[in-house]
């Protein structure tokens, strides 16, 4: 029995501190590796895809980009209000078909785009400056240049954009009075 209950207690003692399975097993997050390169890559393209929906006025890819949640969120550039939630008189689906209708035609464009992928590989921050040059339907021209935070989240194994900033410096505030 003396023999027997040193082995016992170092085969207790192994099993509970010997291996960690909780960051190894199978499907885990640790156990994937995360290709952040690639992930970067894939969003500028994206962000691009994004430009070009704009400049097409293209709700279909808009709708595709943006989650369709209740609490996904834009902080506009013009506007105080928050614009929440895919649908509803204040929600993202509305401000950007507002923007579409009330323009002949849109030449958006996006330049300096940096990702930050979070250490999962199912978040980032992606930002970016903006030139929107646009004709609005009573034929006046409007420029934009605003700098914009995109955070989009991998949801079942498509990304998504959550929320969107586009502010301006006081400096360039100051500049526009």
């Amino acid at each position: 029995m003396k023999k027997v209950l040193p082995v016992l207690v170092v085969c207790i003692l192994v099993l509970a501190f010997g291996c960690d399975h909780s960051t190894h097993a199978p499907g885990s997050a640790a156990s994937k590796q995360v290709d952040y390169e690639a992930i970067k890559a894939q969003l500028q393209k994206e962000q691009q895809e994004y430009a070009q929906a704009w400049c097409n006025k293209d709700m279909n890819a808009i709708s595709r980009i943006w989650s369709h949640d209740d609490d996904i969120t834009i902080w506009g550039p013009a506007e105080r209000t928050r614009i929440q939630g895919w649908e509803g008189p204040n929600g993202v689906k509305a401000f950007y078909q507002s923007g579409f209708d009330g323009a002949k035609s849109i030449d958006f464009k996006i330049s300096d785009v940096l990702v930050k992928v979070s250490k999962t590989g199912t978040a980032a921050v992606v930002t970016y400056y903006i030139e929107n040059d646009m004709i609005l339907n009573d034929g006046s021209k409007v420029k934009m240049t605003p700098r914009v935070t995109v955070v989009r989240e991998l949801v079942d194994g498509v990304w998504k954009t959550i929320h969107g900033d586009a502010s301006f410096s006081i400096a360039e505030f100051n500049a526009m009075k």
